[in-house]
């Protein structure tokens, strides 16, 4: 009768581990499933702004390493937004990174202090005008203008713009002359065209 009561009791024993052992199985099988289950990451869709940024003139700007100086200029210049978000169009005359650095370093200092940010945004203007103005007009308007085609600049002063050859060359108001290196990068907003010489005002 004692015997029979032991193996009554580890019987019991026996079945009620067993099952809590299988329960607890189950449970780290769906912890284990659920923590195996990637995560849905929300996907940002990018509106018709956010796609003529990526494509405007400033974005063009930035992924030519030959203009980050220019680039960085127009940051330190607060004129980022009219490239990248104005409709424009626009065609901007980048200096180049050489033709930044050909600038006496006192001017160049004097330009990118804070207290002169006024002559900065000028003289940046000065490298911009209105219309999109690829190679193939400036041709064409270099050819009906009688080899010199004027444009006026968002700070308000001119560039003469002629070729020869297949080379442009691009002059201001005050006789600072600057060839055409690359045409062009085009955005949405315009086109870039990058020059070899900074189109000082003064």
């Amino acid at each position: 009768m004692y015997g029979t009561y032991r193996i009554i009791c580890f019987l019991a024993f026996a079945t009620l581990f067993f099952s809590c052992k299988n329960e607890s199985k189950k449970d780290s099988e769906l912890v284990e499933t659920t923590v195996q289950i990637p995560s849905k990451k929300e996907m940002k869709i990018l509106t018709q702004e956010d796609k003529n940024q990526l494509s405007s003139v400033l974005a063009k700007s930035m992924a030519n390493p030959e203009l980050k100086m220019f680039t960085s200029a127009l940051v330190s210049a607060g004129l980022t937004d009219i490239l990248a978000k104005e409709a424009g169009p626009f065609t901007v005359f980048a200096p180049s990174n050489a033709a930044f650095q050909a600038v006496p370093k006192m001017k160049s200092d004097q330009l990118l202090n804070p207290e002169n940010k006024e002559k900065l945004v000028a003289l940046l203007k000065s490298h911009i005008v209105e219309g999109n103005f690829d190679s193939a007009v400036l041709a064409e308007k270099i050819k009906s203008n009688k080899g010199n085609f004027k444009m006026k600049t968002l700070s308000g002063t001119e560039l003469i713009i002629s070729k020869s050859g297949n080379s442009f060359s691009v002059k201001n108001s005050n006789n600072v002359k600057a060839k055409v290196l690359e045409t062009e990068a085009a955005g949405f907003n315009g086109v870039i065209l990058v020059i070899d010489s900074v189109l000082a005002n003064d």
